[in-house]
């Protein structure tokens, strides 16, 4: 088991003991947690306010920076996530 996994499961009050032996259980629990902060912030980044016209380029990002929302969006779906 993933030692921050037991760490955390002890900070909430969990044994070590028990937390070991729920091992399955939170290793699921952690993903579906880390799963659902990544859409969240996806879904924060692709919500953001429009940029004025004149600054934006052809994929909805900043002409100037380069930042892409939609991009970065999918990026954060696809490869952020420890635990899984």
């Amino acid at each position: 088991m993933n030692k921050e996994l037991v760490e955390m499961a002890k900070q909430a009050g969990i044994s070590e003991d028990h937390a070991q032996g729920m091992n399955l259980f939170l290793e699921a629990f952690a993903k579906l947690v880390a799963a659902h902060e990544r859409e969240t912030i996806a879904k924060m980044i692709e919500d953001a306010p429009k940029l004025m016209d004149f600054v934006q380029n052809e994929n909805g990002g900043c002409s100037i920076c380069g930042f892409t929302p939609k991009i970065a969006a999918k990026s954060v779906r696809e490869k952020w996530g420890r635990y899984e």
